[in-house]
């Protein structure tokens, strides 16, 4: 029989995964004309979950973390073991997300180009974050990893942005009467990927991405493995120390 705390699991990721099929078929279902094939349409309904996944989850962490108190600096050790339904429930959003995505993934494995890379980081991170949940462990680490989901619409954007306008399919008129083809049609317009927007878009990338996983991360580093090394090693070795 299972244990209580993995049909706990079950029922906080079950939903948010009905969820999340719906957002990437919504995303399959309205790609644009020329995205055309299976392995495009569905690489169009990922990134879609993936954009909303990003804005969604991120929001929910620093909302979570605010009410938590987790985003403050101390000397002072975290208490790795504060968790409430509201930490809970961003880990079960985000372990819906990783293994909604996982399918497509491995289905179009050979189509698409790095998935190797994307199948190893969601399974291990599954891994970890079920840890998490779980456990009741490191709750305030698993939110702070969360902000970085924040850069998720920026990289989405920037697909979306190439694909629609600049990419669509400049037909040719069909032959007269007479067998002659009329003078060539206009070059199609350069579309989203030449407006100013794809290039703020490609700025607030940069700038989410300096402040979030590369700052931000540095500091989760430190917190973890330096400041709190000694408490942090304890409960990662040991997961059901007290508090």
């Amino acid at each position: 029989m299972l244990d209580e705390a993995w049909l706990d699991l079950a029922r906080g990721v079950g939903p948010w995964c009905g969820v999340a099929v719906l957002v990437s078929a919504l995303g399959y279902l309205s790609a644009p004309s020329h995205v055309d094939t299976p392995e495009k349409k569905a690489y169009y309904g990922s990134s879609t979950l993936a954009l909303v996944h990003g804005i969604f989850v991120s929001i929910l962490a620093l909302m979570a973390g605010l009410e938590n108190g987790f985003w403050t600096f101390t000397w002072e050790p975290w208490d790795y073991h504060a968790m409430t339904p509201a930490t809970a429930r961003c880990i079960h959003v985000f372990l819906a997300f990783l293994l909604t995505d996982l399918v497509p993934l491995f289905y179009f494995r050979n189509e698409w180009t790095g998935t190797a890379l994307y199948i190893g980081h969601h399974t291990l991170s599954c891994v970890a974050w079920g840890d998490a949940a779980l456990n009741g462990t490191c709750h305030n680490v698993a939110l702070g990893l969360l902000l970085c989901e924040a850069t998720s619409p920026f990289i989405n954007g920037r697909y979306f942005l190439s694909t629609h306008g600049a990419n669509e399919p400049c037909a040719w008129p069909p032959l007269t009467a007479h067998g002659l083809r009329p003078a060539a049609p206009a070059p199609p317009p350069p579309g989203l990927k030449s407006s100013p927007l794809y290039l703020y878009n490609g700025v607030a990338m940069a700038l989410s991405f300096l402040g979030l996983r590369v700052l931000g991360m540095g500091f989760l580093g430190l917190k973890l493995f330096v400041v709190d090394a000694a408490t942090s090693h304890a409960v990662l070795g040991n997961k059901t120390c007290g508090s």
